[in-house]
């Protein structure tokens, strides 16, 4: 039974895999948006290092479970570990601190989430610049593969450092500059949309990075490596391909999940 089901699951992969080159080979995908951490390259431990300084700095010596903070705005992330510790009432949601009218608490809770990222954000710079960034395999390849078909590209990444990142890696040369959203874009006025942007899983940052680049939804692909980040890209219309090395089998609502960019690679060359 378990040979059938993965035999089926090859075969749809491949299926998708094919439609995807036509796609891209007729010009019908016309924009590639990319998340960052555990896309381009794998800063995630280097993220989990920095929240856990930051929120010793408050007292909180607990380890936090990475999902409550991964792929999420860093006010989210924050606010979600504090309630895991109960240094949030239970009853509290996150929508509340967007109150225009706060009471004490809640705006205390907002300076504390504050001072929270901006400790986590100040350590988490000083890291990549000490480590050696590596790109993720083969991603180069593909962003080099991509702009051969002429298929414009955006980075959309819930981190704030997401440029910088790009930067170091030597890669930003493959992305266009109007279209970098990172999560200082996050709570920001867009004068595309009209709206002020939420982050993942909301589609906001993704229709972003498609209207920046001109381009519809529909006719765009999105990478992402987290449930909701493809939550995210599907929301938007757009095209999702989960990257999932690790093979986990959790981006199952993915339009294509790969765990190699080799696969897209070798079939579009």
């Amino acid at each position: 039974m378990l040979s059938k089901i993965i035999a089926v699951r090859t075969t749809i992969i491949n299926d998708r895999l094919i439609e995807l080159k036509n796609k891209i080979m007729t010009g019908y995908i016309q924009a590639a948006l990319f998340d960052c951490d555990g896309v381009i390259t794998d800063t995630e431990p280097l993220h989990y290092i920095s929240w856990e300084m930051a929120f010793k700095n408050v007292g909180i010596t607990q380890k936090h479970d990475p999902a409550l903070v991964q792929g999420l705005p860093g006010r989210v992330g924050t606010f979600n570990v504090l309630k895991q510790v109960d240094m949030v009432p239970a009853e509290m949601d996150i929508a509340m601190l967007e109150s225009k009218m706060p009471d004490a608490d809640v705006q205390k809770l907002n300076i504390l989430i504050k001072s929270i990222v901006n400790d986590k954000n100040k350590y988490y710079l000083e890291l990549i610049e000490k480590e050696k960034l590596i790109p993720m395999p083969g991603i180069e390849s593909l962003l080099k593969m991509l702009q051969k078909y002429n298929v414009k590209m955006a980075l959309v990444s819930s981190s704030s450092s997401a440029e910088q990142v790009l930067k170091n890696l030597g890669l930003n040369k493959y992305f266009d500059d109007s279209a970098i959203i990172t999560g200082k874009d996050v709570g920001q006025y867009s004068v595309l949309q009209k709206t002020i942007l939420r982050g993942k899983p909301y589609p906001d940052v993704f229709l972003e990075g498609a209207a920046r680049l001109r381009v519809l939804a529909k006719r765009c692909i999105g990478f992402e490596d987290t449930v909701g980040g493809i939550s995210a890209i599907n929301n938007a219309g757009i095209l999702s391909i989960g990257y999932d090395p690790t093979r986990k089998n959790e981006l199952g609502e993915a339009y294509l999940d790969i765990y190699n960019f080799s696969q897209l690679i070798d079939v579009l060359g």
